[in-house]
Order: structure tokens, then C-alpha cells, then sequence
């Protein structure tokens, strides 16, 4: 066994050798690849259309709330980097305080009229993406991309492997914690080409030290999953996730609320550690 292990890192090592073009398992596209595959209707533009994929199964559409449509609306045009001017406009304004309940109505008005023009370049895709996109949505139990594999929390529950954890940088030293919840594929129809982007809902811990703590020492990183975020900031777009796993303490009767967050690198990432002589 121990040889047949040897064989396969030797020619894996050796295939870096390789030319491009010959087959070898560097190069063979791994079983939590997104296909890479880019469809010419709707290509990669801005935040839109990152290559994906789903499930083998698309469950029926659902139509999403108000409350839900207008947080996920005004994720997405935060996230988008041809509206950050914008952005900075209606904070010096009017304060960060109101933006998810002001900004998307503020500036789809804003970029319908020509006096606002500034950005002539993208001013039609801006006006398309300012009306949000369609309220029925499609949902997706599982989901491939980046080089995880992510699944839902309720499609994660009897599996051997959990796939539902999650986590992203937030500002500063701030990272946020979660469950993945709901995989939502939403659809810009104004405008062409069309606009696609798959957005998770989560179930967020609680970012203060009464919810997230980290070993000064050690720096192993603890969440208490009793305490959720106080905030309603559901979504996230999918290619900002990582993806975590949550261990608990099995000894620890004082620490039965507190998981330990262990990080997971993406399929088929191989980091080298370089020795200077």
C-alpha cells in the first residue's frame, strides 16, 4: 500500500514537468471543479456570471420577500465595484445608518437621470442593475465553486461530511462565521447580456468577543454558536465564501456552547514551502 502511495506522489510531483497539453492527474479537472465552462450569452462581467456550479437538481423557484429582495438587492450593488462611487456619495450625504434601507431606491433614481451621468462607459449596465433582480428565485441544495463544495445545512444533516460552514473577511481584523442556509441563484432580466449570480443566505455568529474568541497564544479560533448576529445581513455573494468546519469540545462541559473553527483550503490548491540554502 505504502508503494503504491509512493508511485502516485512521485508522478504527480513529476507531472509539474509536464507540458500543458499532456494528460496527467495535475490537469484533470477535480470532482469539486465549477466547469469553468462560460456561456457565451451571459459572459463573466464585473461581479456577474462567475463561473459555477450547481446541483443536479434545481428545486421549484420561490419568490423571495420584500425584506428579503431589497437586503439581497442592496448586497449585491455594495459588492459591485462600478457602484462604489455611488456608495461613497450617498454615505457623505446622508450617513452609512440608512444605506440598506435608502440606497437602492436613491440611486436607481440617481442613475436615470442624465444630469447624474458621470461614469459614460457603464451607464446602461448601471441602469440595468439599479431595478434589482427578478423576485422568484431558483434555490439550490448544493453548490460548486472556487474549489469547495458547499451544501446547505438541512441537505448536510445524516451526511458523513458536513459542507455548510462558512466564513468571510469582513473589514479590518473582523471575520464573520456561519451556516450556510439557503443557496439562491438570482436573475437580472433588464438589460443585456444577461445578469446572473448565485448569493448564500447564512445564519451569522455573533462577530463580538462574546460570540467569537481567539486563543492569544495559539490563535485557534472559537464561535459560540448560541449567539447570532444581532443584524439582518443575510447574504453574501458566493465567490467572497471560504468554507470552515466546526469541531466541538467533546471533554469540555464548560465549553459546550463553543465550537473551534477549523479552515479548509480549496480542492486541488497546493501550497509549497520554499527552503533557502
Amino acid at each position: 500500500m505504502r508503494v503504491a502511495y509512493r508511485a502516485r506522489e512521485m508522478s504527480n510531483f513529476d507531472s509539474y514537468y509536464f507540458e500543458s497539453d499532456v494528460p496527467c492527474l495535475r490537469n484533470r479537472p477535480n470532482r469539486h471543479g465549477d466547469g469553468g465552462i462560460i456561456d457565451h450569452l451571459a459572459p463573466p462581467f464585473s461581479i456577474f456570471n462567475y463561473p459555477g456550479k450547481g446541483g443536479p437538481k434545481y428545486t421549484p423557484k420561490r419568490k423571495l420577500t420584500e425584506m428579503e429582495l431589497n437586503s439581497a438587492t442592496t448586497h449585491v450593488l455594495l459588492n459591485c465595484p462600478e457602484v462604489q462611487p455611488y456608495h461613497s456619495y450617498f454615505v457623505g450625504t446622508y450617513g452609512n445608518d440608512v444605506v440598506y434601507s435608502r440606497f437602492s431606491d436613491w440611486f436607481k433614481e440617481h442613475v436615470h437621470n442624465p444630469v447624474n451621468v458621470v461614469d459614460v462607459v457603464n451607464v446602461q449596465f448601471l441602469r440595468d442593475i439599479s431595478w434589482g433582480p427578478d423576485h422568484r428565485v431558483r434555490i439550490m441544495s448544493k453548490y460548486f465553486i472556487n474549489g469547495y463544495k458547499f451544501h446547505t445545512e438541512e441537505w448536510s444533516k445524516g451526511k458523513k461530511t458536513n459542507n455548510s460552514g462558512v466564513w468571510v473577511k469582513g473589514e479590518g481584523d473582523i471575520n464573520y462565521y456561519g451556516v450556510l442556509q439557503e443557496i439562491i441563484e438570482l436573475e437580472y432580466i433588464v438589460g443585456w447580456p444577461k445578469k446572473k449570480l448565485v448569493i448564500f443566505r447564512c445564519k451569522w455568529y455573533d462577530p463580538d468577543s462574546s460570540g467569537t474568541k481567539v486563543h492569544p497564544q495559539y490563535k485557534i479560533i472559537e464561535i459560540n454558536h448560541t449567539r447570532q448576529y444581532r443584524f439582518y445581513d443575510l447574504f453574501i455573494i458566493a465567490q467572497n465564501v471560504k468554507q470552515v468546519y466546526y469541531v466541538p469540545y467533546p471533554l469540555c462541559k464548560n465549553k459546550s456552547s463553543w465550537r473551534v473553527v477549523i479552515k479548509t483550503k480549496p480542492v486541488g490548491e497546493w501550497r509549497l514551502r520554499m527552503h533557502w540554502m
